[in-house]
């Protein structure tokens, strides 16, 4: 019998997904994470989303290694958001052993999850620190939650310790590493104490992007000088670092693991 890995208010059916299927084979890359592995789902025109697609490191992957790309990547979402969907998809009939799994590991001071209901977007659990800090402008369509929520956000806060999180990509990385599968756990954000647990180590996706000089320029809003503003990049690289990014995975995939700040552009 199967397991059931999901509380009843987690609807796992209006979950981000999307599948890249351009060639004839049953073999396939599953992919979790945040905005760094982002899959889509705001393009209304379906050319727009391809073209996104198709430049993004998923979708190079997609290209180079001719497998299908299935990918539950939610900008702003939380650590437990990825790991439910893992778990979702390792307790799912699709899941086969010979998969490819990449697994995004997002930042620790990220809301645990929100019930997917209309009033709630996944991607405001990326703002509990910033409401703390002053940093979402009061016409941000979060900040009503948060003010009417503020004390039980406040219990939340003191819940999110650096050092659990680390723990948590410890125990994430083993679990991930105990898979017949062949597995990518890969940091987005730095936390120096976790180099000597995990296999990715010296190396964060967020440093490619605010290495980039196209990064400061998202940080000129006067009303909100610490906020930055829309970014345009896909999975926050420019398309040339997104397609480094993708030889890079293939490489690790091929025993050669080499992912150096040094060797993405600027």
């Amino acid at each position: 019998m199967m397991l059931e890995m999901f509380p009843e208010y987690v609807n796992k059916a209006n979950r981000r997904f999307s599948l890249m299927n351009d060639y004839d084979t049953d073999e396939k890359i599953v992919i979790f994470g945040d905005s760094y592995a982002h899959s889509g789902g705001e393009f209304l025109n379906p050319v727009r989303e391809k073209q996104y697609f198709d430049k993004s490191w998923f979708g190079h992957l997609h290209h180079k290694t001719k497998k299908q790309i299935w990918n539950w990547g939610c900008g702003g979402t939380s650590l437990l958001y990825s790991k439910q969907n893992l778990f979702g998809y390792l307790n799912n009939e699709d899941y086969d052993k010979d998969d490819y799994i990449i697994f995004i590991a997002t930042s620790h001071n990220r809301v645990p999850t929100f019930p997917n209901d209309s009033k709630y977007k996944s991607h405001w659990q990326s703002m509990l620190l910033g409401f703390f800090e002053n940093r979402i402008s009061k016409k941000d369509e979060s900040y009503k939650m948060f003010i009417e929520n503020k004390k039980v956000m406040e219990w939340f806060s003191y819940t999110l310790f650096t050092e659990d999180f680390i723990n948590e990509l410890r125990m994430l990385q083993v679990f991930l590493n105990s898979l017949p599968n062949k597995t990518l756990l890969l940091p987005a954000f730095k936390y120096n104490d976790a180099n000597k647990f995990l296999d990715i180590k010296e190396f964060c996706l967020c440093d490619v992007t605010v290495n980039e000089k196209k990064h400061k320029w998202l940080f000129v809003d006067k009303e909100n000088p610490a906020q930055m503003r829309f970014d345009t990049r896909k999975q926050h690289m420019s398309d040339t670092n997104n397609e480094i990014l993708a030889d890079m995975i293939i490489n690790h995939y091929k025993g050669i693991s080499s992912f150096k700040l040094e060797d993405f552009k600027k």
